[in-house]
């Protein structure tokens, strides 16, 4: 069996794409789009622990406390905030609420945390608490104060 091929056969080429161009560029544009995506999620992905930084600035949370001081030895040289002393001259209690108090900084051992209080202190925490004085905190809601100078 013999099949003849007609010349409209031979002469034709693929078969023809009816699209509107309007609509292969939406889909040329939704890959793009959809590989961009991909490839911001993976870099996210992949940089998050450089991103995605969290640090606590108020004594909430903080278990680390400070040793009460024998109070027959007092002052007593509490902690060392960047080399400079920190002088505990009275084991007199303050309460200050924990989300009133901000980071000064770590004593030198890096094991306490040292408090000032912050803006959102009540007038009696303000009151209780001398501008320059620290906070160690003793226990949720109470601390000692720290004098820069004997």
């Amino acid at each position: 069996m013999h099949l003849e091929m007609s010349d409209d056969q031979s002469t034709s080429t693929s078969p023809a794409v009816y699209a509107n161009p309007w609509a292969l560029r939406l889909g040329f544009a939704l890959i793009v789009g959809f590989t961009l995506i991909l490839g911001m999620v993976s870099f996210d992905n992949a940089h998050r622990s450089s991103m995605e930084t969290f640090s606590e600035t108020t004594s909430v949370g903080d278990a680390n406390y400070f040793p009460l001081p024998d109070a027959a030895h007092l002052p007593v040289v509490g902690v060392t905030l960047n080399g400079k002393p920190l002088y505990v001259k009275s084991v007199e209690k303050v309460e200050v609420r924990d989300t009133h108090t901000q980071l000064a900084g770590k004593d030198d051992s890096q094991k306490l945390s040292i408090y000032t209080l912050a803006g959102s202190a009540t007038e009696v925490e303000i009151k209780r608490v001398p501008a320059g004085v620290f906070l160690l905190k003793i226990e949720p809601g109470v601390y000692l104060a720290a004098h820069s100078v004997n």
